[in-house]
Order: structure tokens, then C-alpha cells, then sequence
């Protein structure tokens, strides 16, 4: 549900850049606006690539790319920047990096769709965090130890939209540059 937050926000023969897009079950969302879009979907493994890539498409145009999304050389302004629980896997200083290289290629008044879980935590929440961080520092070798706290990065963008899920725990964003 969180996901679908920007589909109304979308428009035609608009280019974003997907940053972690994961095994792409949520192209089958976005192909269904028949709108003609293209996307170019950064992520970093390989099996979750060609995963996306076996989802029958028929309005937008998804470019592959097999890539670390630190290192990658960003050639194009996009409409859209779309991070879909990504910021959570690194730590602070890494995503405050990424995100001004990521900031420079979003043309003005182009939208960041930002969804992760919420940074200002009850302790119910701070608890079953740690759980999750410790359970993918065991299975996916994730390095954090918190996650980060990025939402300040956005100060200069206007808010469009917020709504929450899972009982406030997971947040979607809306940002406009």
C-alpha cells in the first residue's frame, strides 16, 4: 500500500530512475496507468534484475541496470527519483553522499518518492527495528546498525504528501524539488 502512494503523481512520457527497485513486482502497478514512461532501475543484485526483468510490461520501458547505486556515473536529469526502503541499508553518511549525487540529476520541480519506516520511533517500534537490522546484518550482511536519518535531507524540497502505514511505522513521501 505504501507503494502505491505515487501512482497518481505520475504522467506520461515522464523519465525516472528507480534506485533499489528490488525483484520489480511493483511495475505491474505502474504499467497498469497505461502511461508511456521510462525507468531507468538501478539495483544492486543481480538474481533480484532477473526477477524484474520477467514481468510482462506493456506501456512503460524499464532499462536494467545491474549496478551499485554509490558508484554508478548518473548521465541523465529525471522527472522522478524513486527510494523504496533502500535509505535503510546504509549508514548516514553514505546516504547523505548518495543523495546529493542523486539531488543534482533531478530536474526542478521533479519528484522524490521516499518511502521507509518513520525515524521518530515508539519503543514498540525501536524494538522491532533492531530486530530487523540485527536479522539482516545475520542473513545480508547489511552493515548498519541504525537507520539512518535522512528526512532532514529533504528540508529544501516542498512536502506533496505524506501518508502512513503499519500503524505509523512505514511512512510514503511525496517531495517536489
Amino acid at each position: 500500500m505504501a507503494h502505491k502512494v505515487i501512482l497518481k503523481h505520475l504522467h506520461a512520457k515522464e523519465k525516472w530512475l528507480w534506485i533499489g527497485g528490488g525483484s520489480g513486482w511493483f511495475l505491474k502497478e505502474i504499467d497498469a496507468l497505461n502511461l508511456p514512461l521510462e525507468i531507468d532501475y538501478i539495483e544492486f543484485s543481480e538474481v533480484m534484475i532477473n526477477r524484474a526483468k520477467k514481468i510482462s510490461l506493456h506501456h512503460i520501458k524499464v532499462n536494467f541496470i545491474h549496478a551499485d547505486a554509490f558508484n554508478y556515473t548518473y548521465a541523465k536529469a529525471y522527472d522522478g527519483i524513486i527510494t523504496a526502503f533502500f535509505f535503510d541499508h546504509f549508514k548516514e553518511e553514505q546516504c547523505q553522499s548518495l543523495f546529493k549525487r542523486l539531488d543534482q540529476h533531478l530536474k526542478p520541480n521533479g519528484l522524490w518518492f521516499y518511502v521507509d519506516f518513520i525515524q521518530n520511533q515508539n519503543l514498540f517500534q525501536q524494538l522491532l527495528t533492531q530486530s530487523m537490522i540485527l536479522f539482516f546484518r545475520w542473513v545480508a550482511n547489511i552493515k548498519t546498525t541504525n537507520f539512518p536519518k535522512i528526512e532532514a535531507l529533504f528540508h529544501p524540497y516542498e512536502c506533496l504528501e505524506v501518508q502512513y502505514f503499519f500503524g505509523r511505522y512505514i511512512t510514503s513521501r511525496i517531495y517536489k524539488k
